[in-house]
């Protein structure tokens, strides 16, 4: 064969064998006949032989997104099974080629199928005959169709022949229907294996009598076997049977009673020991008296959520029912309005405290997981609940997930979580929950408490923990020498191995720490040549940080001096004034001399000139007419503040001007120091920027055109209506 030959093909069948019905999730083969299961909750059939093809929805009616688990089809392409698994459970369906609707197989609810033998010697188009379906529990479920009526039958028939032959005698005695296995209980019986005739008995009670079958284990006092059949018994009889129910309840408590005294006349020390079969027996004597008090509580539920059942009554009975049905205990409380999740917390810690299977949903995590998460429930007894459930798992991925998660986020007021932290602290040091308490100590600012923890559980959440440290650069150089010191304790390496990874250890503290912070963790005959290396490396560090400083101190000297040039540059700044230069408000000229400016004596002014000021933007006022302007543009408490300078400006100006007499003395300057604080202050006022250029102008934008005293009389001017009717109109001619 040449070796460049192909040696198969692959063509492709169809592009889109799923239709847009979802993903293909399994697939099925049988006489040009392809089913194919899609994540969506569809078969997709394919019929290649006629060239036809249709679509089953398996998802109708069912909450939630659906997949197809597996679907089998059998040798001649006629007869379909197929398993849809969801967040409502898993279901089994039978279709045919010429059915339209598929049929539900209801004794299967909540079974996933995983495997189907054909029955390939008597099956035909019209019936499958008996097939075997099995489960992915280990059950075994025979089942036949016949088409043509329609007629779908399964059973729980034969399956106990094929059960006892692999010896798996409980599922044997769960399939045991026939009069014929009466055999198998006599055998069991005459084998002395007491128990499991007992509960084969209790199977097949219609052919022999209860008095026959009772007085056959007192026979041969045989008082466990009797009490096992007692209770077979008692799971067999309708509610309605009370009289039954009461009798053959009060002989399964005298048996349990007995066992329970004949253990402690065997064994004294049986009080003592916890795992001995007194305390066995004693447990199984108080669940069965729990089981025998009330076995309706989904009805008892139903009657509680009636909307005139008080909802007190809830939480009364609340107790016994979750210890009862704890599965339909909580789907109630869920779907029940108005219920106070804080009153059931006596009822959910007494259901949390009996013991359950590792693998077992822990309904009362289901409901306070419901409470905070979809009702936003803010009760710290919830909280502190659902913290301890969660801190009893062995896992402790959910309890981190429910510490680290921020439930006031996003709100204004409010804290972020509703739990205890000293609480949770104490709780999670009991579990030994490290992990968990290394969070907490650093959610509480115990940042030292919770390096110390992380060290003793995992160094690299330790580092974690002492880069939170972000705002106090002390405490966080602190909580690295924590780290540094215990890394350095806990290597077991060579005294140079050490040095070198103490020194790598430095590189990741992006240089927090030096060298010189690490060495005194250092054993005291360590030699300062080990060192060499990171001492040039720390001394180079500190050289370079000298050089910076040496630039940082330069730049800063030139900064002054060029400061202190603009400064002496400033003082002797001017500009010149055009001698028609208007002024910004009046618009009058700057230089004119008037009497109405003979009140700003308090401004420095050239000659007979009124005091004026010009800004660099090449505005120019009067001094008065800049603070009348300004007065009317700000609001009313600067306004205030600036004609209160001006008032005690004018007053200490006249003052010191009367006491001189005109004169300018030594005294006379003296006194004037304080008329030189306030100008200097109303300058600040009124000209610290032009009232055109600056933020003075753009907040006039805003100022509506009437203001609010104008008010009155822009309201003077408007016409009224009520005199329209009394004049005359009169016509103009043109």
């Amino acid at each position: 064969m040449d070796s460049g030959g192909q040696v198969f093909t692959v063509d492709l069948l169809e592009r889109y064998a799923a239709k847009g019905r979802g993903n293909i999730t399994c697939m099925a083969a049988g006489n040009d006949v392809i089913l194919l299961g899609t994540s969506k909750g569809w078969i997709i059939r394919h019929d290649f032989g006629v060239g036809d093809s249709f679509d089953i929805d398996l998802s109708v009616g069912r909450p939630g997104e659906q997949s197809i688990h597996r679907v089998f089809v059998d040798p001649g392409g006629s007869h379909c099974i197929a398993t849809v698994v969801g967040s409502g459970g898993a279901d089994t369906f039978y279709t045919h080629a010429k059915w339209t609707k598929p049929r539900l197989l209801t004794k299967l609810k909540g079974l996933v199928v995983n495997a189907v033998a054909w029955n390939r010697q008597q099956i035909t188009e019209a019936s499958t005959k008996e097939i075997i379906l099995g489960t992915d529990n280990g059950q075994l479920y025979e089942m036949a169709v016949d088409e043509k009526d329609k007629k779908l039958c399964i059973s729980g028939r034969d399956m106990w022949k094929v059960y006892l032959d692999m010896k798996e005698y409980a599922a044997a005695l769960a399939n045991c229907r026939n009069p014929l296995q009466r055999d198998q209980a006599e055998a069991a019986f005459a084998t002395k294996d007491y128990l499991r005739a007992a509960s084969f008995f209790a199977k097949i009670n219609y052919i022999l009598s209860f008095e026959e079958i009772t007085l056959k284990f007192v026979t041969v006092n045989e008082q466990d076997a009797l009490r096992t059949f007692l209770l077979r018994k008692l799971d067999s009889l309708a509610v309605d049977d009370k009289c039954q129910v009461t009798m053959i309840s009060t002989w399964a408590t005298e048996l349990y009673l007995d066992k329970i005294n004949r253990l402690l006349l065997e064994d004294d020390t049986a009080v003592d020991n916890r795992n001995s079969e007194y305390h066995l027996i004693i447990k199984e004597f108080r669940a069965f008296l729990s089981d025998s008090k009330q076995g309706e509580a989904k009805k008892a539920l139903e009657v509680l959520q009636k909307p005139t059942v008080p909802i007190d009554l809830q939480y009364k009975f609340a107790p016994d029912l979750i210890m009862l049905d704890a599965y339909e205990a909580v789907e109630s409380w869920m779907t029940t309005n108005n219920l106070n999740p804080r009153k059931l917390i006596p009822a959910m810690m007494r259901y949390s405290s009996e013991p359950h299977a590792r693998n077992e949903t822990h309904e009362v995590i289901k409901y306070l997981e419901y409470c905070v998460h979809r009702l936003h429930n803010e009760d710290p007894g919830v909280h502190n609940l659902l913290l301890s459930l969660y801190a009893k798992q062995e896992d402790d991925s959910a309890l981190l997930r429910f510490l680290q998660f921020k439930f006031g986020k996003g709100r204004e007021i409010g804290p972020e979580f509703f739990y205890d932290p000293k609480y949770a602290l104490r709780l999670c040091l009991k579990e030994k929950r490290m992990h968990a308490c290394v969070h907490i100590y650093s959610m509480m600012s115990m940042h030292e408490e919770a390096v110390a923890l992380a060290l003793q559980v995992d160094p690299e959440l330790a580092m974690a923990e002492a880069d939170k440290v972000e705002d106090d650069e002390d405490l966080r150089k602190k909580l690295w020498l924590m780290v540094a010191k215990h890394v350095i304790e806990q290597e077991k390496g060579a005294k140079r191995e050490n040095i070198r990874k103490a020194i790598a250890f430095l590189k990741e503290t992006d240089g927090l720490l030096k060298i010189e912070d690490i060495l005194p963790f250092f054993p005291d005959f360590a030699l300062i040549d080990d060192f060499k290396e990171a001492i040039c490396s720390s001394l180079e560090d500190y050289n370079n940080q000298i050089e910076e400083l040496k630039q940082e101190m330069n730049d800063a000297t030139h900064g002054a001096d060029n400061i202190r040039n603009d400064i002496s540059a400033l003082a002797q700044r001017y500009t010149v004034i055009d001698r028609d230069e208007e002024c910004g408000v009046c618009r009058r000229k700057i230089l004119t001399v008037g009497r109405e400016y003979q009140l700003a004596r308090s401004y420095a002014s050239v000659g007979q000139m009124a005091p004026f000021y010009v800004f660099p933007c090449g505005h120019a006022f009067h001094a008065e007419c800049l603070i009348a302007h300004v007065t009317r543009s700000t609001n009313e408490a600067q306004a205030e503040y600036i004609l209160d300078l001006q008032k005690q400006l004018t007053l200490l100006d006249g003052e010191a001007r009367k006491d001189s007499n005109g004169s300018l003395t030594e005294e006379t300057i003296t006194s004037m120091a304080p008329v030189d604080n306030l100008r200097s202050q109303l300058d600040d006022a009124v000209a610290s920027e032009c009232p055109f250029c600056g933020d003075l102008m753009i907040r006039e934008i805003s100022l509506p055109f009437i203001l609010p005293e104008e008010q009155r009389q822009n309201t003077s001017w408007e016409i009224k209506s009520h005199n329209l009717g009394h004049q005359r109109s009169l016509g103009l001619s043109l």
